[in-house]
Protein backbone atom coordinates (compact mmCIF):
# COMPACT_ATOMS: atom_id res chain seq x y z
CA UNK A 1 0.00 0.00 0.00
CA UNK A 2 2.77 2.14 0.74
CA UNK A 3 4.06 2.41 -3.29
CA UNK A 4 0.10 3.31 -4.25
CA UNK A 5 0.88 6.50 -1.33
CA UNK A 6 2.09 8.97 -4.63
CA UNK A 7 -0.77 7.57 -6.43
CA UNK A 8 -3.83 8.16 -4.42
CA UNK A 9 -4.02 11.76 -4.86
CA UNK A 10 -4.32 11.03 -8.66
CA UNK A 11 -6.59 8.48 -8.79
CA UNK A 12 -9.75 9.42 -10.50
CA UNK A 13 -11.89 7.94 -7.91
CA UNK A 14 -10.32 9.63 -5.18
CA UNK A 15 -13.90 11.22 -3.86
CA UNK A 16 -14.63 7.96 -3.56
CA UNK A 17 -11.93 6.83 -1.90
CA UNK A 18 -11.73 9.32 0.36
CA UNK A 19 -15.15 8.37 1.31
CA UNK A 20 -14.91 4.75 2.00
CA UNK A 21 -11.72 5.90 4.41
CA UNK A 22 -14.27 7.78 6.28
CA UNK A 23 -16.87 5.27 6.74
CA UNK A 24 -13.63 2.33 7.49
CA UNK A 25 -12.70 5.20 10.47
CA UNK A 26 -16.48 5.92 11.70
CA UNK A 27 -16.79 1.92 11.95
CA UNK A 28 -13.65 1.30 13.77
CA UNK A 29 -14.73 3.84 15.95
CA UNK A 30 -18.10 2.27 16.65
CA UNK A 31 -16.23 -0.74 16.97
CA UNK A 32 -14.03 0.59 19.81
CA UNK A 33 -17.01 1.87 21.23
CA UNK A 34 -19.04 -1.24 21.46
CA UNK A 35 -15.80 -3.57 22.48
CA UNK A 36 -15.58 -1.17 25.73
CA UNK A 37 -19.70 -1.79 26.36
CA UNK A 38 -19.05 -5.41 25.73
CA UNK A 39 -16.33 -5.70 28.42
CA UNK A 40 -18.21 -3.01 30.92
CA UNK A 41 -21.18 -5.67 30.53
CA UNK A 42 -19.13 -8.46 30.89
CA UNK A 43 -17.01 -7.07 34.45
CA UNK A 44 -21.26 -6.03 35.60
CA UNK A 45 -22.43 -9.65 34.98
CA UNK A 46 -19.42 -10.79 36.73
CA UNK A 47 -20.41 -8.94 39.67
CA UNK A 48 -23.68 -9.74 39.99
CA UNK A 49 -23.30 -13.33 39.42
CA UNK A 50 -20.23 -12.94 42.02
CA UNK A 51 -23.10 -11.37 44.33
CA UNK A 52 -25.35 -13.72 44.19
CA UNK A 53 -22.68 -16.71 44.58
CA UNK A 54 -22.02 -14.63 47.67
CA UNK A 55 -26.02 -14.65 48.72
CA UNK A 56 -25.83 -18.47 47.76
CA UNK A 57 -22.99 -18.88 50.34
CA UNK A 58 -24.00 -16.65 53.04
CA UNK A 59 -27.61 -18.38 52.72
CA UNK A 60 -25.63 -22.01 52.73
CA UNK A 61 -23.31 -21.42 55.49
CA UNK A 62 -25.36 -19.92 58.16
CA UNK A 63 -28.55 -20.45 60.11
CA UNK A 64 -30.75 -17.59 59.23
CA UNK A 65 -34.16 -17.02 60.05
CA UNK A 66 -37.21 -17.84 57.45
CA UNK A 67 -38.03 -14.21 57.02
CA UNK A 68 -34.05 -13.48 56.17
CA UNK A 69 -34.20 -16.20 54.08
CA UNK A 70 -37.53 -15.14 52.25
CA UNK A 71 -35.71 -11.57 51.62
CA UNK A 72 -32.19 -13.57 50.81
CA UNK A 73 -34.33 -15.18 47.69
CA UNK A 74 -35.67 -12.36 46.93
CA UNK A 75 -32.78 -10.67 46.59
CA UNK A 76 -31.18 -13.45 44.34
CA UNK A 77 -33.97 -12.84 42.39
CA UNK A 78 -34.21 -9.30 41.86
CA UNK A 79 -30.13 -9.57 41.41
CA UNK A 80 -30.64 -12.63 38.80
CA UNK A 81 -32.85 -10.33 36.68
CA UNK A 82 -30.70 -7.71 36.47
CA UNK A 83 -27.85 -10.64 35.12
CA UNK A 84 -30.97 -11.46 32.45
CA UNK A 85 -30.73 -7.97 31.18
CA UNK A 86 -27.57 -7.09 31.44
CA UNK A 87 -27.15 -10.57 29.41
CA UNK A 88 -29.55 -9.54 26.80
CA UNK A 89 -27.51 -5.87 26.56
CA UNK A 90 -24.45 -8.06 26.00
CA UNK A 91 -26.09 -10.23 23.61
CA UNK A 92 -26.98 -7.03 21.07
CA UNK A 93 -23.41 -5.99 22.18
CA UNK A 94 -22.05 -9.12 20.44
CA UNK A 95 -23.96 -8.84 17.65
CA UNK A 96 -23.52 -4.97 16.86
CA UNK A 97 -19.87 -5.98 17.32
CA UNK A 98 -20.28 -8.77 14.37
CA UNK A 99 -22.31 -6.67 11.85
CA UNK A 100 -19.69 -3.58 12.40
CA UNK A 101 -16.99 -6.00 12.15
CA UNK A 102 -18.67 -7.51 8.69
CA UNK A 103 -19.16 -3.69 7.34
CA UNK A 104 -15.58 -3.12 7.62
CA UNK A 105 -14.25 -6.48 5.97
CA UNK A 106 -17.13 -5.19 3.02
CA UNK A 107 -15.96 -1.69 2.94
CA UNK A 108 -12.10 -2.42 3.02
CA UNK A 109 -12.57 -4.65 0.34
CA UNK A 110 -14.59 -2.05 -1.23
CA UNK A 111 -11.89 0.65 -0.92
CA UNK A 112 -8.99 -2.29 -2.50
CA UNK A 113 -11.43 -2.45 -5.15
CA UNK A 114 -11.78 1.44 -5.76
CA UNK A 115 -8.25 1.69 -5.60
CA UNK A 116 -7.53 -0.66 -7.81
CA UNK A 117 -9.95 0.08 -10.21
CA UNK A 118 -8.61 3.53 -10.56
CA UNK A 119 -5.09 2.03 -10.87
CA UNK A 120 -6.30 0.46 -13.54
CA UNK A 121 -7.50 3.62 -15.08
CA UNK A 122 -4.43 5.47 -14.34
CA UNK A 123 -2.46 2.78 -15.82
CA UNK A 124 -4.45 2.89 -19.13
CA UNK A 125 -4.38 6.48 -19.25
CA UNK A 126 -0.50 6.76 -18.86
CA UNK A 127 -0.58 3.96 -21.13
CA UNK A 128 -2.70 5.97 -23.82
CA UNK A 129 -0.30 9.14 -23.40
CA UNK A 130 2.44 6.70 -23.99
CA UNK A 131 1.31 6.09 -27.09
CA UNK A 132 0.33 8.87 -28.09
CA UNK A 133 3.56 10.25 -27.06
CA UNK A 134 5.18 7.83 -29.30
CA UNK A 135 3.34 8.21 -32.74
CA UNK A 136 4.58 11.95 -32.37
CA UNK A 137 8.24 10.82 -31.77
CA UNK A 138 7.91 8.16 -34.69
CA UNK A 139 6.44 11.40 -36.59
CA UNK A 140 9.20 13.72 -35.45
CA UNK A 141 11.49 10.81 -36.32
CA UNK A 142 10.07 10.21 -39.69
CA UNK A 143 10.29 14.69 -40.26
CA UNK A 144 13.74 14.80 -39.21
CA UNK A 145 14.85 12.15 -41.55
CA UNK A 146 13.00 13.82 -43.95
CA UNK A 147 14.77 16.74 -43.51
CA UNK A 148 18.00 14.99 -43.04
CA UNK A 149 17.56 13.64 -46.53
CA UNK A 150 16.46 16.91 -47.99
CA UNK A 151 19.73 18.32 -46.29
CA UNK A 152 21.86 15.57 -47.49
CA UNK A 153 20.31 16.21 -51.03
CA UNK A 154 21.09 19.84 -50.70
CA UNK A 155 24.94 19.48 -49.99
CA UNK A 156 25.35 17.01 -52.11
CA UNK A 157 24.31 19.12 -55.22
CA UNK A 158 25.86 22.44 -53.64
CA UNK A 159 29.24 20.58 -52.97
CA UNK A 160 28.42 18.79 -56.97
CA UNK A 161 28.17 22.83 -57.63
CA UNK A 162 31.50 23.64 -55.93
CA UNK A 163 33.30 20.99 -57.79
CA UNK A 164 32.26 22.16 -61.42
CA UNK A 165 33.01 25.63 -60.01
CA UNK A 166 36.58 24.77 -59.52
CA UNK A 167 36.98 22.63 -62.60
CA UNK A 168 35.99 24.96 -64.97
CA UNK A 169 36.87 28.14 -63.40
CA UNK A 170 39.22 27.23 -60.71
CA UNK A 171 38.14 29.33 -58.21
CA UNK A 172 36.59 28.87 -54.74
Amino acid sequence: MSKLRPYLNDLPNQEKIKGLEQKIVDNELILDQLECQRQELEKSIALKRQEIQDLHNYQSSSQIENSSQIENSSQIERIQKQVDHLENHLKKATSDILHTESSLFKLENALKDEIRNGMVELFHQAKLEYETAHKEWLRCEKSLNLAKDHLKKKRDKMETIEHVIRIEFDEL
